[in-house]
């Protein structure tokens, strides 16, 4: 990063991407690169790490470009805002398993439906396909496709012993996709509200081990920036406990973010205004846990690992506040949702359709 000159340049292996708010300057630092490093210009950014760009020029801001040993791009115009999607790998992986005339379906999961442990034993060539379909769809959901994270990760919990059940929700996946996809991540840039988080969970909604699920989301100035779907490590007794559980990762997941999330800020302005980031939860039972200190009969039992919650809202590190249940964006993490609340989901997400 290069703060006096408004420079960000970001390196994976041999890819690299570039951002300047001034052309002359942004050259400068990629002409010093290049003599250590060999750069291929390859034009404009249209992907990076598999991830499709759809750029939305704007004339007031700064050039973008991306590089590498065997990538690279051209100064350009500034962007407004930015689409990221894998239309093109979808597609790929939809014809790859012979998925694509599947019909198109608006949810990726059935509403109600829980999957069990297998009945029956499945052949070795049935595990190996079911397994590489799963994988094929964890990419997706990692870069651009939060809206399958609960689905694809519940799915995958069977990958040892999957059966026609297993198979069917898997299908249901591949469905949705076909009636969706090139959903991507929408990034815009005219709010500073700076960063907000979600947090979620279903109590003992794992018919193995009646463990629950953690959800939470974050959005940085209104765009989804991180996201996770997972299953608690312990059981939880009450729904409080397991609301609880799910703000403890929310928790440390914030802090997380907010220590990047500084050293930007202090790299490019040499200052930093410290905010409390706010994590949403709309279970009032454990939003008063987390902020009374006090031990109660029901919670006792509660690990101590988990109220470092209240350390951290001691410290300023983190606020807990309430959220109505209708406006819980982590509610799609958690659980499968009808077709009302799916598409509410997806919007609440800013996920928009690659040609929109």
């Amino acid at each position: 990063m290069y703060p006096t000159k408004g420079i960000i340049v970001l390196c994976h292996v041999d890819d690299f991407l570039a951002l300047g708010e001034n052309e002359a300057e942004l050259n400068k630092v990629l002409e010093a690169v290049s003599e250590k490093v060999k750069l291929q210009d390859l034009g404009e950014v249209s992907t990076f790490l598999g991830i499709e760009f759809s750029l939305e020029k704007h004339e007031e801001t700064g050039p973008t470009k991306a590089l590498g040993p065997t990538k690279g791009l051209k100064p350009t115009k500034g962007y407004k805002s930015i689409k990221l999607h894998q239309t093109k790998y979808t597609q790929s992986i939809l014809k790859r398993f012979g998925k694509e005339n599947l019909t198109p379906v608006t949810t990726p999961v059935q509403e109600g439906v829980k999957l069990q442990k297998a009945t029956s034993d499945p052949s070795k060539e049935d595990i190996q396909l079911y397994q590489e379909e799963v994988g094929s769809l964890m990419w997706l959901l990692g870069k651009t496709r939060p809206d399958l994270t609960y689905v694809v990760n519940n799915c995958a919990r069977y990958m040892a012993k999957p059966d026609k059940s297993h198979c069917t929700a898997l299908d249901r996946i591949w469905k949705y996709l076909n009636g969706y996809p090139d959903l991507g991540l929408y990034i815009s840039y005219n709010s500073d509200i700076g960063l907000i988080g979600y947090s979620d969970s279903d109590w003992a909604n794992c018919l193995m081990n009646r463990k629950s699920t953690t959800g939470y989301c974050f959005l940085y100035n209104r765009n989804l920036i991180s996201w996770n779907s997972a299953l608690q490590r312990t059981v939880a007794i009450s729904t409080c406990e397991a609301e609880y559980m799910a703000i403890r990762e929310a928790t440390k997941e914030t802090i997380y973010l907010s220590s990047i999330l500084k050293w930007l800020e202090k790299e490019k302005l040499g200052t930093y205004l410290p905010t409390t980031p706010p994590i949403l939860t709309d279970s009032e039972a454990a939003l008063k846990l987390a902020n009374n200190p006090e031990f109660h009969k029901r919670t006792k039992h509660i690990d101590i690992t988990y109220h470092f919650i209240r350390e951290c809202i001691k410290d300023g590190k983190v606020k807990v506040i309430p959220v109505r249940t209708t406006d819980q964006l982590a509610d799609g993490f958690t659980k499968g949702l009808n077709k009302h609340k799916h598409t509410a989901f997806i919007e609440s997400l800013n996920l928009q359709a690659k040609s929109s």
